[in-house]
C-alpha cells in the first residue's frame, strides 16, 4: 500500500461518514479499501474513545472469527503502536500513518508488529488512524 493509496482512503472518509448510516460504515470502508488497494486482507477498526469499545470488521468476512480470537492477544501491545501512542500521548485526532513516526525497520521491531507477525502470521501491514472528534479523546 503506497502513501498515495493511504491518502486516497483517508480522503474518502469525510464523504463516507456523511453519506452512510454509521452501522454500515465498517462494511463500506472495507469495500472502498478492497476496491482501491489490491490486498489479501484488510480490517476496519473503530474505537470509541469515551468507552474504549472496539468495533472491528474484516475483509474477506471469513477472517472475522480468527481475528476476533487474535484481538485479546494483541491488546497488551497496543501501547507500542505509534499511531495509537500518538493519540494516547497527544490527543492528536488528525490522520497519521505508521510511517509518519517510524521507518519500516523500526516498525518491525515494535512489540505490536512482532506480536502481529507471531500471532497472525502477517508479515506486512499498513495502518492509518483518523479520529473524527478530538474532543472525545480521553487518556488510557
Amino acid at each position: 500500500m503506497t502513501t498515495d493509496d493511504q491518502r486516497a482512503v483517508l480522503d474518502s472518509l469525510p464523504e463516507l461518514y456523511l453519506l452512510r448510516d454509521l452501522a454500515e460504515l465498517p462494511g463500506v470502508m472495507l469495500a472502498t479499501v478492497a476496491r482501491l488497494i489490491d490486498n489479501v486482507f484488510c480490517t476496519y477498526n473503530q474505537i470509541n474513545l469515551r468507552t474504549g469499545t472496539l468495533t472491528a470488521a474484516y475483509h474477506p468476512p471469513q477472517w472475522q472469527p480468527r481475528m476476533e480470537a487474535i484481538m485479546p492477544l494483541m491488546e497488551p501491545h497496543i501501547d507500542s503502536h505509534p499511531v495509537y501512542r500518538n493519540v494516547f500521548d497527544n490527543g492528536d485526532g488528525s490522520p497519521h500513518f505508521v510511517s509518519d513516526f517510524l521507518a519500516e525497520r523500526e516498525w518491525k521491531q515494535t512489540p505490536f508488529s512482532k506480536a502481529l507477525a507471531t500471532i497472525s502470521g502477517m508479515r506486512a501491514s499498513s495502518s492509518a488512524c483518523k479520529l473524527p472528534d478530538r474532543s472525545s479523546f480521553s487518556s488510557r
